[in-house]
């Protein structure tokens, strides 16, 4: 029964995911290539220092947000590039039907296009972009870790990822898993 399950949900997401595309629903664009010279000019404009601990834990400083954001991407990267990369691939809205259709039934790019410039202030904006700066910097330095037509990334990127994985955070993961699961409890 719970195979069959995984299959109905597979073959609907599938549907829904193949309704959405054929509805002309947007989809982020593939870089399609990694400008090193560029990556590591912009990198030049920040200034971040980097220090870990005897436990290996970043302390990162800098004398505005923006710079210990581009630390903190940086140091991200070096810990854990694998989840950026895929959290990256799965808002622009390239990975598998499921996340894709989830992508776009939150609407996550067209949210992004919508409110990027006149809703999210500049001082935020110049903290996701410098984050993506430094995730860039570590992919430009580690070319082999990095999947073709994903970097560079931006502040947009960063942005779409929060507004992708927040409904998450608060639990949306536990509604989907109730609408398939036919033992499980109603919500309270």
């Amino acid at each position: 029964a719970n195979m069959q399950k995984r299959h109905w949900l597979a073959l609907s997401a599938l549907g829904l995911f193949q309704f959405a595309h054929l509805a002309g629903v947007r989809v982020a664009p593939i870089v399609a290539n990694l400008d090193k010279t560029a990556i590591s000019a912009r990198a030049q404009t920040y200034d971040a220092l980097i220090e870990r601990d005897t436990f290996g834990v970043p302390h990162i400083s800098g004398p505005r947000d923006a710079d210990v954001a581009f630390g903190l991407g940086y140091a991200h990267s070096e810990d854990d590039f694998a989840t950026i990369v895929d959290a990256i691939v799965t808002t622009r809205g390239r990975a598998a039907a499921v996340g894709d259709y989830l992508v776009r039934l939150l609407r996550v790019w067209e949210t992004v296009d919508a409110g990027y410039e006149t809703q999210i202030t500049p001082a935020a904006r110049a903290v996701m972009q410098a984050y993506a700066d430094g995730v860039n910097l570590y992919a430009a330095q580690n070319p082999r870790k990095v999947p073709a037509g994903i970097f560079p990334i931006s502040g947009r990127d960063v942005s779409a990822g929060t507004i992708f994985r927040s409904p998450f955070f608060y639990g949306l993961d536990q509604v989907f898993k109730n609408i398939t699961d036919k033992n499980a409890q109603p919500a309270v």
